[in-house]
């Protein structure tokens, strides 16, 4: 004998004599009485055991949660991107992050209105009729989708690119950039820039530049102006 006590076996009897020294409240000794029954039936187990396996129990619930926190976490971390591809719409599409890029590849919809804060808006081919794309702070790219009603690209302080699938006389645009240059098939137009057509077309932004591009072959490099 190392004259270390060993745990007693607990069984209905100990569990009832450790509710009296604890003074546990007579209506809710039998239903401890009963939850022990149910959970341990007949089996003899030490209350050392007993006491260990409900300490686990007991925190596997938070290490679960925790977990499960840190997945979240994780998946948050992870989402870079709003992904739209070979989506069909019956009606207006709208679609809106803070710091999650909207990507719209091959999308055909009504109307769709886009919109990030610090992400930039890609749209691919696809046919919008009536497109809105805005952000504050990023780019905004449209290539060939097809826009028979109206187009709106705005951002603050990102650059925007628009690549037309019709002919140039199809669209009316209006463009203006505050502190850099409209670029139209290649070629340098200044701070703003109009011409007529039956689409309406709206370009803006703050600190960059807009490149219209409308199928015309580019002029020579020396005459795109650098910003």
């Amino acid at each position: 004998m190392d004259g270390a006590e060993s745990a007693p076996d607990m069984d209905q009897d100990t569990l009832k004599k450790i509710m009296e020294e604890c003074e546990i409240d007579e209506y809710l000794a039998p239903k401890l009485a009963a939850a022990y029954e149910e959970e341990f039936g007949s089996e003899q187990l030490t209350c050392e055991a007993v006491l260990d396996s409900k300490a686990l129990a007991k925190n596997q619930p938070k290490k679960m949660t925790k977990e499960r926190l840190g997945e979240v976490e994780q998946l948050k971390g992870t989402i870079a991107k709003i992904k739209l591809t070979n989506c069909r719409f019956g009606g207006s599409l709208q679609a809106e992050t803070g710091n999650a890029a909207i990507e719209a590849e091959e999308v055909e919809a009504p109307a769709a209105v886009l919109y990030t804060v610090n992400a930039p808006i890609f749209v691919t081919g696809g046919a919008i009729a009536a497109l809105n794309a805005e952000t504050s702070n990023a780019a905004i790219n449209v290539d060939e989708c097809d826009v028979t009603v109206k187009l709106t690209a705005e951002t603050s302080n990102g650059p925007v690119r628009l690549t037309m699938k019709e002919e140039a006389e199809a669209y009316r645009v209006t463009a203006d950039t505050s502190n850099s240059a409209v670029i139209v098939d290649g070629r340098r137009m200044g701070p703003h820039y109009e011409a007529p057509g039956r689409i309406p077309v709206r370009a803006g932004t703050g600190n960059a530049r807009i490149e219209l591009d409308f199928g015309v072959p580019e002029t020579a490099e020396a005459e795109i102006a650098e910003d």
